[in-house]
């Protein structure tokens, strides 16, 4: 997602995001002021995106709890963005959000409400042999050695499963 954005001369952040961020965290966080020591509000990646016109990619999507993710709603469907601190702002019309995440399982973290947020892909890993041809073309320096390497570990990468979901 972050080549995508540079090929296309966009300027791209990342937020990666775990079980634990709240909605607040996700456009907030509470820091120190280096000169004074006061607590402040510092933007995250997500919201400096969407106030600036920039991508950001949300990493791990699927650990966000369905209240956590349902708070996004406002801003990907509406672009307006209220702020933990009283603020508020309209999005820009540039701002672009990649949310990569595993696939659902039997108890989906896609729920209705979510649904409707976002255009959904699921990208599938390769086969062996047709992942030794995409990357021998790509890297056509690429050690015979090397490859076999990268290609064992997707192969133990792809059997990695807890609970039915790839870890």
């Amino acid at each position: 997602a972050r080549n995508l954005a540079h090929t296309l001369g966009e300027k791209c952040e990342l937020l990666s995001v775990h079980p634990d961020i709240t909605a607040r965290d996700l456009l907030m966080t509470r820091g120190t002021c280096a000169e004074s020591g006061d607590t402040i509000w510092v933007e995250t990646s997500l919201t400096r995106a969407a106030r600036a016109g920039t991508w950001v990619i949300l990493d791990g999507i699927d650990k966000l709890r369905s209240d956590t993710l349902s708070s996004l709603a406002l801003l990907m469907e509406q672009g307006l963005v209220i702020l933990p601190d009283g603020s508020r702002f309209q999005a820009s019309d540039r701002f672009k959000c990649i949310a990569i995440g595993h696939p659902p399982t039997e108890k989906s973290w896609i729920t209705p409400e979510i649904r409707p947020m976002f255009q959904w892909i699921e990208a599938k890993s390769l086969p062996s042999d047709e992942l030794r041809v995409v990357l021998t073309q790509m890297f056509p320096s690429l050690k015979r050695k090397v490859l076999k390497k990268i290609l064992a570990l997707q192969d133990k990468l792809d059997g990695v499963t807890v609970d039915g979901v790839a870890e």
